[in-house]
């Protein structure tokens, strides 16, 4: 179920913002899920082995090679260098909160946003923000209010904050939403 993966993964951001385990800019390139080819896929069985992924830096491996786990494609788009610079021209505050956006609307609209992507748009968070305010997700409004509120949140939230603003406003409306589409006989 898709409300589920969103849910399992706005946690695990509440949980690893301001560890190494997340980084500013993340994805749904850094979210596994473990199984066998023999395996169907359903959403079910994926809910129960969604696991984040990070790269660690090098250094904190004593200088051995680390892993690559989901490589980013090769036409992803990253930001600029300066990522100061890039918050200040697309109008986002909070670059962990606007990957959350981010992530949420790949998940509602189950395809990367990039498919989507206008010529104009060097970064899918550009994108993310134009969608946001647009059609919904087959996931519907609510679900779509959600996502657009991911990309209105300001940096200097400290790590007790930023924790209580994703549980309060990511997590328990999604809750929210998985208890009202749940069919109680």
């Amino acid at each position: 179920d898709q409300l589920q993966i969103a849910l399992k993964m706005s946690i695990a951001v509440m949980q690893y913002n301001s560890t190494p385990w997340l980084g500013e800019e993340w994805g749904l390139r850094n979210i596994s899920f473990f199984g066998t080819c023999d395996e169907p896929f359903d959403d079910q069985g994926a809910v129960k082995t969604l696991h984040l992924s990070a790269k660690s830096s090098q250094k904190s491996l004593g200088g051995l090679p680390t892993p690559t786990i989901n490589p980013e494609p090769p036409d992803a788009v990253r930001l600029p260098s300066d990522l100061h610079e890039f918050k200040s021209a697309s109008g986002i505050r909070n670059m962990t909160m606007a990957s959350l956006g981010l992530a949420l609307l790949e998940i509602g609209y189950r395809e990367p946003l990039r498919s989507h992507r206008k010529p104009f748009e060097l970064h899918d968070v550009v994108t993310a923000r134009r969608l946001a305010e647009g059609r919904p997700t087959p996931l519907g409004r609510r679900f779509q209010k959600l996502a657009q509120k991911c990309f209105q949140y300001d940096d200097y939230l400290d790590k007790a904050e930023f924790q209580e603003v994703v549980y309060q406003d990511v997590i328990c409306e999604l809750e929210g939403l998985i208890q009202a589409l749940s069919v109680n006989p």
